[in-house]
């Protein structure tokens, strides 16, 4: 009945009964009919009386785990009709009631279904190491929602800036003083050294990583590696600008000056000037 009121005039649903418990079929069909596909359009036009209907929820979960945004708040601190949506959309964490986003269950739940979803977590749930951990693993950007006591985690941070390695800026000091963390974090970004303790920038095995993913990493490394011929000639190979970061005794290494000219096509002259 419903169905056929809908297709004769899609501003009937808003008169749906309270009572009125749709199978996921025809419910499919009433969002075709009245909504272009969108069940959570069809949600959020029913009445308050049916949005307040757990099987009317559930069924629209179902189809678009989206829907829960527009359910009765009784509904979104409901912890099975929540885990329905999150187990389909992690994501829709932000529609549930505040004490669910501490519910460290049903948040992992999330997290792992779609890693975003624990920038919504409340307090609670982001101090578990094992969300967190799986945040940063699905997210490294995640890290930045990390409460303090975790940035100290070794495992965490490394998880993170082996996918962005800028995100040793956000690490507790006494890991960017972690051969291993910052060896990882330059080897992604180079220029990740400069959030690295001053011991590992000046650390010739460091340094050379971080080169060889980006040169201009050189601008960060300690006064004694830069005096490093193997060092500062890697650098000036892909770009013989920075020859002027040298020490003095290589600004006039014949080996140097030769490697930096090359990529300086034309300008070299005036190049070699600036050295």
């Amino acid at each position: 009945v419903v169905l056929a009121a809908v297709r004769n005039n899609t501003l009937a649903f808003r008169y749906a009964s309270a009572e009125f418990s749709p199978s996921v079929c025809v419910l499919r069909e009433l969002a075709d009919a009245a909504f272009g596909g969108d069940v959570a359009e069809l949600v959020r036009n029913a009445p308050k009386t049916l949005r307040s209907n757990r099987n009317f929820i559930v069924a629209a979960i179902r189809l678009n785990p989206n829907s829960l945004r527009h359910a009765n708040p009784t509904l979104c601190a409901d912890r099975q009709v929540v885990f329905e949506a999150i187990s389909r959309n992690g994501g829709v964490l932000r529609f549930a009631a505040d004490w669910l986003k501490s519910d460290k269950h049903l948040v992992l739940a999330a997290v792992r279904q779609d890693a975003s979803a624990f920038k919504h977590a409340m307090a609670g749930a982001r101090h578990c190491r094992a969300i967190v951990l799986a945040a940063v693993e699905g997210r490294s950007s995640n890290l930045k929602y990390a409460p303090k006591s975790m940035l100290e985690d070794g495992e965490i941070v490394l998880k993170a800036v082996e996918q962005d390695g800028e995100l040793l800026a956000l690490a507790h000091s006494s890991l960017k003083a972690d051969r291993g963390i910052v060896f990882a974090a330059v080897r992604n970004r180079g220029l990740a050294l400069e959030h690295a303790h001053g011991s590992l920038r000046a650390d010739r095995e460091v340094v050379l990583a971080a080169i060889h993913q980006n040169e201009a990493a050189l601008r960060f490394a300690a006064e004694n590696v830069l005096s490093d011929y193997a060092v500062v000639l890697e650098a000036v190979k892909r770009d013989g600008k920075l020859l002027a970061l040298a020490h003095a005794s290589l600004k006039t290494n014949r080996y140097c000056i030769e490697a930096a000219s090359r990529t300086l096509g034309p300008t070299s002259k005036r190049r070699r000037e600036m050295w």
